[in-house]
């Protein structure tokens, strides 16, 4: 075995000096460029994120403002009805319910007829049946 290189007529040449340096300094700066890849890599996924956040709460914030535009427009309403027409609260008015149906009746039927059935009493009872007699 040869340490070295041969050269063309067979005589043995030692490695420069500066090649062991240099092969250290070209790995470190090509280590370099890969590191600085990936940090751009993880801020380009850090930016997306962040740029999705920022839609996510612009809807939110567009979302409330109409809510608050909506309760001030209700609020606006109310004044209206209070100041210009002369209405009042559901709370403070008292509310009655009428009934606008038929009262109901109680009717009360003889069964001192015994040729009746009790079928023909129980339907004259509720209605159903007419009293021909």
């Amino acid at each position: 075995m040869v340490d070295g290189q041969v050269s063309d007529n067979g005589k043995k040449s030692k490695m420069p000096k500066g090649i062991i340096p240099a092969l250290a300094v070209i790995s470190v700066s090509l280590m370099l460029c890969v590191c600085a890849t990936v940090m751009v890599s993880r801020a380009s996924a850090d930016i997306s994120a962040l740029e999705d956040r920022m839609e996510v709460l612009s809807f939110e914030i567009n979302d409330l403002e109409g809510k608050l535009e909506v309760k001030n427009n209700m609020l606006d309403i109310k004044r209206i009805a209070v100041e210009e027409y002369g209405m009042i609260s559901s709370e403070y008015a008292s509310s009655r319910y009428v009934d606008v149906r038929d009262e109901e009746t109680v009717t009360k039927h003889d069964t001192n007829n015994k040729e009746d059935s009790w079928l023909s009493e129980l339907l004259r009872a509720i209605g159903i049946a007419d009293d021909e007699k």
